[in-house]
């Protein structure tokens, strides 16, 4: 009789879809930024998921104070010290409304330095059906 090889099987480690975050810890810096992203105007379904999304990342008026966040002029300014990060869950409508929006800002050459891991993060979210 002869043995089989017996050699241990390497484990995939392909990311799958369970193991694929459907949430984003997102700091400041990175909530303002996913903000300056979303679009202002475009078709109604577009704007109705913007504005789920404006409320899911914005800042209630005891956060304002918190980290410092004042609009001036185009820009919106915030304490360097407001690295708090919290965990948003995002539905699938969502999170793909998001790629989209980065994926956008990509082809139209608006990304910047600053944007790079927040869009790596993007990267991550898995479309799956909740």
């Amino acid at each position: 009789m002869i043995e089989s090889d017996k050699r241990p099987v390497r484990p995939d480690t392909t990311p799958t879809p369970a193991a694929l975050p459907a949430a984003l810890t997102l700091d400041v810096p990175e909530r303002l930024l996913l903000l300056a992203m979303l679009p202002q105007q475009g078709t109604r379904s577009a704007m109705v998921l913007a504005d789920s999304i404006e409320r899911l990342l914005g800042f209630d008026a005891a956060e304002q104070a918190r980290y410092g966040i004042r609009q001036v002029g185009d820009q919106v300014h915030y304490e360097l010290a407001a690295n708090e990060a919290v965990q948003i869950e995002f539905s699938q409508g969502q999170r793909a409304f998001l790629q989209d929006c980065a994926a956008q800002a990509d082809q139209e050459g608006r990304v910047t330095r600053p944007m790079l891991p927040l869009l790596t993060k993007l990267d991550t979210l898995v479309n799956v059906t909740q």
